[in-house]
Order: structure tokens, then sequence, then C-alpha cells
């Protein structure tokens, strides 16, 4: 049978997912318009979906839909998508005059709010004319989560767009998609698999018994970030429970600036960046009326990549820090002093691998039961933090689409309930670019805490210059 089985961790994704949250990642991109137009001056919409459909034997998961096993004996599995049409996933949509970044944000924020059709291959490309005056053109991209994390996203983007302007000549390949799996063979796949799970299992558990020290050192580190989320947190605006609306804002800083902090203060990017929202959010606290200095515990879940080098395979592969946010303290070279110290504690306790305990438990749990816990994990099981900051580092340089260059390119992950900020970091060709994704019921003011992450940063610049 030509499928693939979802992980445990892929499945929590689908199950986890509603009309109310979807679980999509994605992005924003401006791109330069003139390449991409027709001689009427119109976006080639056709000669886009051509270029695209040539690639498509290079990823494969992208001509695939999701099919369930009967009565829930198994997780779910890819097989190819019979009725596939590259229509029905690379759109053309306009804006009105005068294309504004705000028209284009509310855009962004209508089509990432709406869940995907599951019947299908879960992804989709928006092409969007009209931008800055018609100058640009931008592209909004939605991939489900089961498909990708951010790492797999960006070997994805490498294959999807092109290093240089002339592009790659790629031939395309004949595809003819293999039935859908019938639902006998989906159950026999099951009890196949559950048998094979189950002769692991137990060498693993009599590898377990022969030696003791990685399972308790794994429970040890499991029990330790389970204590990083004791305790009471600061609940903010948008620690609440989510609507299904979703606003966007965009922020993008010269990367020379921030590795100059870098260097300037003796610590990593990720300190630098883990700062600069710690001082954006003291900035927004105050806008909001609360004294910051009196926020004593603010939580933020910083996914880590646990790929091995090479490992581009499609799917998610994280585990998780959970990130105390010093806001209450006033001085900016403390509060990366502090944060870079508590990173440091963080990596040396291996956090990471405790939080690496949720996919090992899932991955054993019979699939109703795994539909439960997917629930949970989204509606309140992260309940002891405030946010979600991820950084992912992407190419150095500029790629291209059918000839126009990508200006821009800004990552999106939508909010949960009770962890109703996601604030997504991405490094593309000399720049920082940050994408704040919200409730607009929880955060109507997502521009302002927008225009904190930018005083915060040049705040963090500012003070590097001076040190030397």
């Amino acid at each position: 049978m030509s499928t693939t089985r979802l992980s445990a961790l892929d499945s929590t994704f689908i199950f986890g997912e509603s009309q109310r949250i979807p679980l999509h990642v994605g992005g924003l991109s401006v791109l330069e318009a003139e390449p991409l137009l027709d001689s009427e001056g119109h976006l080639d919409i056709e000669g886009v979906r051509a270029r695209i459909s040539e690639r498509l034997h290079l990823v494969p998961r992208f001509r695939q839909k999701l099919v369930h096993v009967p009565f829930d004996q198994g997780r779910p599995v890819w097989a190819d998508d019979e009725s596939f049409n590259i229509d029905n996933h690379v759109h053309l949509t306009a804006l009105p005059r005068p294309g504004s970044r705000g028209q284009l944000y509310a855009l962004m924020g209508r089509l990432q709010s709406i869940q995907m059709n599951r019947t299908r291959p879960l992804w989709e490309m928006w092409f969007v004319e009209g931008v800055d005056g018609g100058k640009q053109v931008g592209l909004i991209t939605k991939i489900h989560h089961a498909m990708v994390d951010g790492r797999s996203g960006v070997e994805l983007g490498t294959l999807l767009f092109d290093l240089t302007r002339e592009g790659a000549d790629i031939v395309p390949e004949p595809w003819e998609p293999r039935p859908t799996p019938s639902a006998a063979s989906l159950l026999a796949r099951a009890v196949s698999d559950r048998v094979s799970d189950g002769i692991r299992r137990s060498k693993k558990l009599a590898d377990a018994v022969r030696n003791p020290a990685k399972p308790l050192g794994h429970l040890n580190n499991f029990v330790r970030a389970l204590d990083t989320m004791a305790g009471e947190i600061e609940s903010l605006n948008f620690n609440q429970r989510v609507s299904s609306l979703r606003n966007f804002q965009s922020v993008i800083l010269p990367l020379d600036e921030v590795l100059a902090a870098k260097r300037a203060y003796g610590v990593t990017v990720n300190d630098i960046v883990l700062a600069g929202v710690t001082g954006a959010l003291r900035r927004y606290c105050s806008h909001r009326g609360l004294d910051p200095s009196r926020i004593e515990r603010v939580k933020a879940i910083v996914p880590v990549d646990i790929r091995e080098e090479g490992d581009t395979e499609m799917g998610t592969k994280v585990a998780s820090l959970i990130v105390d946010l010093p806001v209450a303290i006033h001085d900016p070279m403390e509060r990366v002093e502090r944060i870079h110290l508590h990173s440091q504690d963080l990596k040396a306790s291996n956090q990471a691998d405790g939080t690496k305990m949720w996919a090992r438990v899932t991955s054993l749990m019979p699939v109703p039961l795994l539909r439960v816990g997917s629930l949970l994990q989204f509606r309140g099981l992260m309940k002891g933090t405030n946010l979600l900051l991820s950084n992912v580092r992407g190419p150095e340089t500029a790629f291209y689409c059918n000839g126009a260059e990508v200006k821009e390119f800004v990552p999106y992950f939508g909010p949960q309930d009770y962890v109703g900020l996601n604030v997504t970091v991405f490094s593309y060709n000399g720049k920082l670019q940050i994408g704040l994704a919200s409730d607009p019921q929880l955060m109507p003011d997502l521009g302002v805490f927008a225009d904190s992450v930018r005083k915060s940063f040049a705040e963090l610049s500012n003070l590097a210059e001076s040190i030397c």
C-alpha cells in the first residue's frame, strides 16, 4: 500500500484542530510585480500554476490527502489524491485601491482564520494583485502543521522557489495517482502496524530494564519541564479563550543590527530575540494601563528544532522550552543578561528532552485517547504560559518565484486557547522578519504591539552601539 502513516505528533495537529482553532502554518510574502505580469498587466496565474505543477514531484505530499482509518483503529495516513487539481490550491485575488499594507494584513487575517478543506491536500497559495498600488504582489501561504514544521518548511520553500531569477531547469515527471486504499486494507495495515509497534515497545522496555539510567533521565527531565510551568503567571489580555478570528502584523528589522547587538552583549541571536520581545511586552503592558514593574511571571513557549542534520522529511520534529521573560526589569541590558543566564540554565537542565515526553506518551496512545489529548493540548493544556515565540533561521540570499524576487517573507502560526499571541521570527536575505498573530477580539491593538517590537529592538541596537 502506498501510504504513509502520520506520526503521533503530527496527528495531534489533525485531531486538535477545529474551525475555531485552525492548525496550519504559513506566511505572507511580498514579491516584485513586473516579472509576474502578462502583456495586459495582469498576474499570469496560469503560468504560475504551470511552474508549480512541474515541481510537485519534488514534494509528493503536496498531492496527497488525509485518509482516516475506520473506527479509529490507527492513526490517519497520507494517500494520493486521485482528483488533485492545482486550481484548488493556487488562487488569485486582488486588493482594492490603494492596496495598503493594512488591507493586505486584513486579508491575511481573514484567510488564515479559515480551516482548510480536509478532503484535499492540505496546502494553499493565494497570489494577491494590487499591493502597494500595484507595484508589488502578495503571496499568502497555508500549509497544515501536520505536514511541516519550521525547518522542513524552509526546505520546502527551496523546492517551490528558485535561488536565481532565471530559475532552475526542472523536468516535470509524469504522475499517476495510486487508488485510495480501501477500508479493509487500512484496517489490515493498522493491525500490522500495531503488532510492529508492540514488538518495538517490548524491545525498548527490555532495554529499559537492563539499562534504566536513560528512561529515568527522560523522566527526570520531564518532571523538570513540568516544574517550569508550575505556579501562577500574569494573565494578560490575550491569555483567554480565542475566537475563530485572526489578525496579523509584521515587523522587519535589519539582521546586521541584531547580529551587532548579539556581539556587543556576548549572547546568542535567540537571546536578543527574546529580549526584544520582552521589551515589547513591557511597553505594551504600559499601553494597556498595567505597571510592568509589577508583572513578575511571563512565560513563553519556545519551540526547539530536534531534527538531525540533513533531515528534510515532511512532518513535525520539535520539542519546546518554557522560558521566563523578565518583563518587570527596567534596564534593557539587565534583561538581556537575565535571559542569557536563564537560557543557559534551561539548556543545561535538558528541559527540551523533558517536553519530548509528550510526544513519547502520545505515540503509545490508542487513537480515541489521542484525539482527547490533542483537543486538550490546544484548549488549555498550556495555560501556564502566555505566548508562543519561535525563531527559524532562513536563507541568507533572496529567492524568486517565476522570476520575481521575494522581497519579504514573514511567517505565520495562529494562536490557541490561553496562548493568544504568537511571535514567529524568520531570518531571510539580511532581514529579521517577525510575524505577529493573535485574535482581534483579544488584541485589537496588535499594531501597537508591533510598534513596541520595533522600539524595543531599536533600544537594544542603540545600546549595543554605545557599548562598542
